[in-house]
């Protein structure tokens, strides 16, 4: 099932998809609540507008959601004026997570000295909440600062906290999984301050569109990543045991810094070039997944 969060009626919304619309699933679900009572005796009695606050609710939340696109499925009444879905085109499509607590880019060394299949978890940087952007929205390259380059990534977005756990522990903890393109300027000009904020620059965390929620009776998913710069294909990747990378070095991250639900912690795709793909002025870049969906960003010049 895959989560949205977007921005409808001057207000922010969670959102599933049924039947290819975005539902709200708080008003669904209140629609639902109204009509039928609660389904069981453990349900939530109502649902938040925030996926963040969702993820809090744990499994009762999940389980909420299945509930709410089992009843859209059935085409229920609702309410004159009542605003339940939405066309995609209708709406803003927001990051999965629009305040995640951390933001948190890991590298992992797969090549070299480190054999493919024992990846090494070489270390990780901070992105700001402000950097995030969501699908559509314009990626501005600030003027004068060099090449706008981007790293494609696997962003896990944590349902549970985190905090000294094993591997297995820290993996049952990821609630689902989003795409992140991780943006940086690949020579900023001389100076600490700006070089040390070559990748926190407004806008250069593109994330989404949606995120997909790991079912817990589902075996866990591989990755099809295919990056596009205009209509040309410059990326691909297939990453079927991403586990093997990402469960340990989360479970190294919550070692030192506790990891709370909401936080995303994101890896590079396999066969990352270590310079990134170039983003020229006037593109449009794309990352798609045939599970999570099209991430797509057009590039302008930020002229000050």
């Amino acid at each position: 099932m895959k989560l949205y969060t977007f921005q409808a009626g001057g207000r922010r919304r969670a959102g599933i998809e049924c039947g290819g619309r975005l539902v709200d699933v708080q008003t669904a679900y209140a629609a639902l609540v109204s009509t039928r009572g609660l389904p069981e005796a453990n349900a939530p009695p109502a649902l938040p507008p925030d996926p963040a606050l969702l993820l809090r609710m744990g499994p009762p939340g999940y389980k909420a959601l299945r509930q709410v696109h089992a009843f859209i499925t059935r085409r229920p009444a609702f309410p004159v004026g009542a605003e339940v879905t939405f066309a995609f085109e209708e709406v803003q499509i927001l990051p999965p997570i629009s305040k995640p607590g951390k933001i948190i880019c890991c590298k992992i060394n797969r090549c070299g000295s480190a054999p493919t299949n024992t990846p090494v978890f070489t270390g990780c940087f901070l992105k700001p909440s402000s950097s995030l952007l969501g699908t559509g929205r314009i990626i501005s390259r600030p003027a004068g600062f060099g090449d706008l380059r981007m790293d494609p990534q696997l962003a896990l977005i944590v349902g549970n906290r985190i905090r000294y756990a094993t591997p297995d522990e820290a993996l049952k903890a990821v609630a689902g999984a989003t795409l992140l393109a991780d943006l940086f300027l690949a020579a900023p000009p001389p100076g600490l301050l700006v070089a040390s904020l070559a990748r926190q620059f407004d806008s250069f965390c593109p994330c989404g569109p949606a995120l997909l929620l790991f079912e817990p009776e589902q075996s866990r998913l591989g990755w099809n990543l295919e990056v596009r710069v205009g209509t040309g294909i410059v990326f691909k990747s297939e990453w079927p045991d991403w586990e093997q990378s990402c469960a340990p070095a989360l479970a190294q991250l919550s070692e030192a810094m506790t990891i709370e639900p909401g936080d995303i912690v994101s890896f590079d795709f396999p066969k990352t070039s270590p310079g990134g793909i170039e983003l020229p002025p006037g593109v449009t870049l794309t990352l798609d997944e045939a599970n999570i969906g099209a991430l797509v960003n057009p590039v302008q010049i930020l002229l000050a």
